[in-house]
């Protein structure tokens, strides 16, 4: 369980970074910035709104986490320490970044294989940006096989469950 709870708490910025461009595009927020990065190669669905807004989202997430740490329970799953909210704003937004741009080049791949826009990739689209994340989080922190196991396996679950509410919840247009 302890690897777990690690594994959640680490990639959280991650996380919320990748659920936050839904909302963006859903709520228009940023108009201005709802360009796509290339529209040829990435397709329309990957904008600019959506990367600012999701690294935007992962660094708000690790002042949130900066702020908590301090209790003892958090104090026992997390794997960095966030020595300074310079520190943890810094670290949430890397990782959501590295979040998002894995996305972003598997986007890049689907295209070349003629997968239209918000068509889904199974497996693929569940996991790219936790593979993203961990590359990031490799760099700062000593991830074990059993934290990116973990982190395969529960976050690829949870993506497709998140997908799936935000369709229902009409979100989210696509799995």
């Amino acid at each position: 369980m302890q690897i777990i709870l690690e594994t959640i708490w680490l990639l959280l910025p991650a996380g919320v970074a990748n659920t936050a461009p839904v909302f963006a595009a859903r709520y228009s927020w940023l108009p201005a910035l709802s360009t796509p990065i290339h529209a040829p190669l990435l397709g329309t669905h990957k904008t600019v709104r959506g990367l600012i807004v999701g690294t935007v989202f992962g660094s708000v997430t690790g002042m949130i986490q900066f702020g908590v740490q301090a209790f003892p329970a958090i104090k026992d799953i997390s794997l960095l320490p966030l020595t300074t909210l310079v520190l943890a704003v810094l670290f949430g937004g890397l990782l959501g970044f590295g979040a998002l741009l894995a996305d972003t080049a598997k986007s890049f791949f689907k295209r070349r294989l003629r997968i239209d826009p918000g068509k889904s990739l199974p497996i693929v689209d569940q996991v790219d940006s936790t593979i993203g994340a961990l590359v990031v989080a490799w760099f700062f922190v000593p991830l074990t096989l059993a934290h990116i196991v973990t982190a395969i396996i529960l976050f690829g679950p949870i993506s497709f469950l998140v997908s799936y509410v935000g369709v229902k919840l009409k979100i989210k247009s696509s799995l």
